[in-house]
């Protein structure tokens, strides 16, 4: 009596087997493929330097402050004036006004601008006007190397984003002319090419994405009438831009 109670048992269990479950795995992997080929097609369609930062989040250091830095750009410049605020301090003015003319600068208190870092807003991106003091000492071309880093940052942006640069060397209306430069506009071009130098020893950093101009005294910041005038016009522009134009 007891073996055929034992059939029927297992005659229930079999008849709760439904001939569909296959379906149920075989969804699975088909979504699974989906999600594949989608994310295939997604990075097939970002550019070299998005792939780079979204490799360079998870190499090195996965603390939160190493993902903030280079962390796909959507800030972008809100990142870099955040880091030379950062290494700089205090001598970091930031700027409302999108293009300064001669008289602009003179209106609002910049301090002594030799040593600080303004950070104006222009087209397409921002400048970076460095107070002579800041980057050099007196008549020197040679960087400070306490501000080395700071240009490190700037390169690391330029590397990182795709943005183009343009250094202007700029200086006051006083002639020079010494064993190492014949003129002002000698004195500007050669700090311009100070600058370059540190930026393009960062490594990726592209040569060709950076262009540099020495103006000598012809485009004041300020008055040239006063030694505070004098002092905002000697400086240094680094100008980032992320349009093409050269």
């Amino acid at each position: 009596m007891s073996k055929p109670e034992s059939g029927k048992k297992k005659g229930k269990k079999s008849e709760g087997l439904s001939p569909n479950q296959w379906m149920l795995t075989f969804s699975d992997l088909i979504t699974l493929l989906l999600t594949f080929f989608v994310l295939i097609f997604s990075m097939s369609s970002m550019d070299d330097q998005k792939l780079k930062i979204a490799f360079q989040n998870f190499g090195g250091s996965s603390g939160i402050l190493s993902f903030k830095e280079y962390r796909e750009i959507a800030r972008p410049m809100e990142v870099l004036i955040e880091g030379l605020h950062k290494s700089l301090g205090g001598r970091v003015i930031v700027g409302d006004q999108p293009e300064l003319g001669e008289a602009g600068p003179d209106t609002q208190d910049l301090g002594d601008f030799g040593n600080n870092l303004l950070i104006l807003p222009v087209s397409d991106g921002i400048k970076l006007a460095f107070g002579d003091s800041l980057l050099f000492s007196p008549g020197s071309i040679e960087i400070r190397q306490e501000i080395k880093p700071v240009l490190d940052k700037i390169a690391r942006f330029i590397s990182i984003t795709g943005y183009q640069a343009y250094i202007d060397g700029h200086t006051d209306n006083i002639p020079i002319k010494n064993a190492y430069h014949g003129s002002n506009e000698d004195l500007a071009i050669a700090r311009a090419f100070s600058v370059r130098d540190q930026l393009v020893g960062f490594e990726d950093i592209d040569p060709e994405c950076i262009a540099l101009t020495g103006y000598g005294d012809i485009k004041p910041m300020a008055s040239n009438d006063l030694p505070e005038g004098r002092s905002k016009n000697r400086r240094v522009d680094i100008i980032l831009k992320n349009q093409t134009y050269f």
